[in-house]
């Protein structure tokens, strides 16, 4: 993992910050109830389309799920020649499928990093896997130490930190990086693949149609 640049005192300030925002957990007001008969007949209509929408949305997950867990085995085989395909081309009678693997993985909370450090141990954990602590702002996130701290204490300054707390969401999290996407085939065992997938550690995949030319 990459050493801080910024001042050790200015980076443990912005922390204790970060972690009163992130522990700060404001109720949400009870929403409106709204019994206009008008409002209520189109809202079973609403109901009804998104009860299909899920439906579908429901198949379409079970079919990626089968198609990942098959094209598993093949990709790790690929991997272990060289470098893990970004992406695969599947020909059916109905068109050509794409799936591409990202160098990207889904959230993972900071609670899972010990038990992914048990798998790998603490020479992998640190090479496969770096800590992450973020803000968001009008949905535009800030990552990396040393730009976090900088601006964590500039909006301090102006705002106080009571404020800080009130406008701004804090998370922290463990996230494989591009090593782990690379040699993780090679370097570790399918037993300890198999035990990270169990902790969440998922590749995210793009599915696509391919256009016939």
């Amino acid at each position: 993992m990459r050493k801080s640049t910024q001042p050790a005192s200015e980076v443990k300030r912005a922390a204790a910050v970060l972690d009163r925002a992130r522990a700060k957990n404001q109720r949400p007001a009870p929403p409106f109830e709204c019994t206009s008969k008008p409002v209520t007949e189109a809202a079973v209509r609403v109901l009804h389309y998104i009860r299909e929408e899920q439906a579908v949305e429901c198949e379409l997950d079970a079919s990626k799920d089968l198609v990942r867990r098959r094209l598993d085995g093949i990709v790790a085989r690929a991997a272990l020649q060289g470098d893990p395909p970004t992406s695969v081309e599947v020909p059916t009678l109905s068109g050509r499928l794409r799936v591409t693997y990202k160098d990207a993985y889904y959230s993972l909370k900071i609670e899972a990093a010990p038990a992914i450090q048990a798998v790998v141990g603490n020479d992998d954990f640190n090479r496969f896997f770096e800590l992450t602590k973020s803000i968001k702002i009008k949905s535009a996130e800030i990552a990396g130490e040393d730009r976090l701290a900088a601006v964590v204490n500039e909006l301090t300054a102006a705002l106080g930190e009571d404020r800080f707390c009130e406008l701004f969401s804090v998370s922290l999290g463990v996230a494989p990086t591009t090593e782990f996407t690379v040699r993780r085939h090679r370097d570790l065992t399918t037993d300890q693949l198999d035990q990270l997938a169990d902790l969440g550690v998922e590749q995210q995949l793009a599915w696509s149609i391919v256009k016939e030319e």
